[in-house]
């Protein structure tokens, strides 16, 4: 998969082939896999039976999709597909929260660190650098 990105703001059409883009899965444990969705256009770093470590650039932040502006969709499924898994809970060893998304603005955000957790909803997160 090689989807252009997307005019920021315009939802293109959508289907079940092209709904997260360009994106990498990852397996992780027995029944455990990550999926990275809506990548950069051409900027995939990692390649089909690739080991990677924790701290491996896998691709660029982009904006093709289902989406209407750059963001990375983040989930840990029990498959790796992208729509034939269920979900599964899992947690952060830590990372700074910055305020919701919706209304996050560059110099105007709440700084707060959190350990063992996952975000809630629609959360601007930073990782240790």
């Amino acid at each position: 998969m090689d989807y252009p990105d997307n005019t920021p703001r315009v939802l293109p059409p959508v289907t079940l082939d092209n709904i997260g883009g360009n994106h990498v899965i990852l397996k992780i444990a027995p029944n455990r896999y990550v999926t990275y969705a809506h990548l950069q256009h051409g900027s995939l770093k990692v390649h089909l039976h690739d080991h990677v470590h924790t701290g491996d650039a896998l691709a660029l932040l982009g904006n093709n999709g289902n989406t209407t502006g750059a963001h990375l969709h983040m989930q840990v499924t029990d498959r790796g597909s992208m729509l034939e898994a269920e979900g599964v809970p899992f947690e952060f060893a830590s990372f700074t929260y910055l305020g919701p998304g919706a209304d996050y603005e560059l110099d105007k955000h709440v700084i707060v660190p959190w350990t063992h957790s996952i975000p809630a909803g629609d959360g601007v997160l930073e990782f240790g650098k």
